[in-house]
């Protein structure tokens, strides 16, 4: 890591992703809404996790979305999935205020949301309720630390059974900065590399940002039974 793009801190020296932001960053990086993955496209998104589920036959009972925002996401996923329980959590003040009085669930599902960072929930000691069938974790990552990401992955696994999970690399940042003068200065820019070397011992791709825990489902009962497109990219 070179420094660039290291995130910005609170003043008690706290990683900002980890805190919570303030209006600038959601002023800043969410100021283009028609342009922003997960805003302008959650209902896409929410489409894709429910196909992918209803192919592989298998049924959502649970959700939870990691850090979620202005709530698009969420919202979105709830509706396309329908699952009888649902969590968010969001450190931003005036993003989880945001939320409030907004109806995010149909009638049929039983929404709790939080006011706490990702890394606060996995140091929270593990309760049954913190296991839940997927977790929706975009655009988190990049805010976080690198001890922290490293501290998070671990125990995503241990409570998710599938995670969908979006995390620019600093290659698309780049991108992004020469072809729509895109710069987030709150995120850490890490390689590709980064993310597969940490990801791969606890999670397993079987589709399209969709990840399966290693620790919460065995391989051969996984209902994501298409060989040829499960496992991670060689030569990275």
């Amino acid at each position: 890591m070179d420094g660039e793009g290291r995130g910005r801190r609170t003043p008690d020296g706290r990683p900002a992703g980890a805190a919570g932001f303030d209006d600038a960053f959601w002023q800043q990086v969410y100021g283009r809404p028609e342009t922003m993955d997960g805003l302008v496209n959650a209902r896409a998104h929410a489409a894709c996790i429910a196909s992918a589920f209803e192919v592989a036959l298998q049924p959502l009972d649970s959700v939870i979305d990691l850090g979620f925002g202005l709530g698009h996401m969420l919202q979105a996923v709830l509706e396309a999935v329908r699952p009888r329980r649902a969590f968010g959590i969001e450190p931003s003040p005036s993003a989880f205020a945001s939320v409030q009085g907004r109806r995010l669930a149909p009638a049929e599902t039983r929404l709790s949301l939080e006011r706490l960072d990702l890394v606060g929930w996995c140091r929270r000691p593990t309760h049954p309720r913190h296991e839940v069938d997927l977790g929706v974790c975009a655009s988190v990552l990049q805010y976080l630390e690198d001890e922290e990401v490293v501290e998070v992955v671990p125990v995503l696994a241990q409570r998710l059974r599938w995670l969908y999970l979006t995390v620019p690399t600093d290659a698309e940042y780049l991108q992004q900065a020469e072809d729509e003068h895109f710069v987030d200065p709150w995120a850490i820019h890490r390689p590709r590399a980064f993310y597969v070397d940490l990801l791969r011992p606890w999670f397993d791709v079987v589709g399209t940002r969709l990840l399966e825990s290693r620790v919460r489902v065995e391989r051969w009962q996984s209902p994501f039974t298409d060989d040829l497109y499960r496992g991670w990219p060689d030569g990275v």
